[in-house]
Formats: C-alpha cells, structure tokens, sequence
C-alpha cells in the first residue's frame, strides 16, 4: 500500500515529503489552478521534490493535444510521471496505445465495465471515487467491492459487448462432490500403489494431495490434530 497527497501546492507536497512515508503526489486540473501558476512551473516544482510518483491528469479534449501534454509532462517529470485518464473512448484508447510509454491512471471510476475496459487497455492504476461514488450511487465501498468480483467484471464486459450468452470456463478443472466420493468409495489403482509403498509414511503424501487440492485463500493452524 502506498499513500499519496492530494495537493499541488509545492509548501504542502515538501512539508509532509519530511514525514518520510508518504509515497506521491496526486494532482487534479483544480489543485493545479489553486497552485496559482503555470501548469509547467508546478510541475517543475513538484518534480524537484523527488517523490515516487507524481499523478497528473491530462485536459486536453482531443487526440492530438492529449499526446502533446503527455509528453510536454514527461519531459519536465521524468519516469516518476502518472498520466491520469477519463474513463471515456479517448482516454482508453490513450492507454490502449501509450501504455508501454506512459504510466497511465483511469481516473473517475463509476461502474465495474470502466474498471475492466481500463485494465484491459493496460492502465496501471485505476482511481474510484469513493466518496463522491456514494453520494451518487449510494455505496461507494460497494462498488469497489463490485470491481473487484470476477463474475461482476466478465458480466458487465458480456453486457457491454452486447452479448446475452457466454461461457466461463475455470483452469484447472475441479471435480464436483459426487465425483470425488465415488472416487473414494470405489479406490483408484495408482493410490493404492502409492499407500502400499510409502506405507506408513502415506498419511505426509496425504497431507500435501490435501493441501494442493485446496481452493481459495486459507487460514490453517501450525500444527494437525491426531485423534486414535
């Protein structure tokens, strides 16, 4: 986890840069205004302060501008610069395009499809509002939430690509309950040649098949309880 300021003031970005985990600064086309100079001047001043990252969100409104600022950024911030990007056709296909060249924040998130188009353009980051997500939609929580379910991000693609059916198919195949009791009722040939020459030493092999077949993310004791 990293945490950053979201300032564009030079006094503000070098007082807590002091406090030593702070990590970047986030910028906005507002925190620029109030810092109450050119865009470029800011920029260098920001830059100077040597933090990791340092956010800044492009305001150019057409294709040929967006790379122009781009660039124009990247020359006075270096490799620590974050293009922040709308969530709209120019801004995913921005980094669709330059992501190999610009690190790039899909910025104004609202809905899990902007999510998944933003990573599958090759976004590095992307940005929810959380408040203002649960001013206007009630749970901004809940939506980060939403963003990051599997079966939410591949329906809400299915519903954008406009298609009513689709398939998910999961790697590696996991057997159904009926399955595997059958498959312990009934015995398998290569289990009993193994239990037959590990012999007592079977219950470790055991263990590890246990523990490979296991799904998720699991919290287990240090130790095994052995009850005879």
């Amino acid at each position: 986890m990293k945490i950053y300021i979201d300032s564009a003031k030079e006094s503000e970005a070098r007082l807590v840069k002091s406090w030593g985990w702070v990590k970047g600064i986030t910028t906005n086309p507002s925190l620029m205004a109030q810092a109450n100079q050119k865009v470029e001047e800011t920029l260098k001043r920001l830059s100077a302060l040597d933090y990791e990252e340092l956010f800044y969100q492009l305001v150019s409104e057409d294709w040929d501008g967006m790379e122009r600022e781009a660039c124009a950024a990247q020359a006075i911030v270096g490799q620590a610069l974050v293009i922040k990007l709308p969530p709209n056709e120019f801004g995913f296909r921005f980094a669709a395009k330059h992501a190999s060249q610009f690190s790039c924040c899909v910025t104004a998130i609202y809905s899990p499809a902007q999510a998944l188009i933003g990573r599958a353009a090759g976004a590095k980051y992307l940005a929810v509002y959380v408040n203002r997500a649960s001013r206007l939609l009630g749970d901004g929580i809940g939506l980060v939430d939403e963003i990051g379910g599997m079966d939410a991000a591949l329906a809400a693609a299915a519903k954008l690509a406009g298609l009513a059916q689709y398939k998910i198919v999961t790697y590696p195949k996991y057997k159904d309950s009926f399955s595997q009791l059958i498959e312990q009722l009934t015995g398998d040939d290569t289990e009993m040649k193994i239990k037959t020459a590990l012999g007592e030493n079977y219950v470790y092999y055991e263990y590890l098949q246990n523990l490979k077949s296991q799904k998720g993310v699991q919290a287990r004791l240090p130790f095994d309880m052995v009850i005879n």
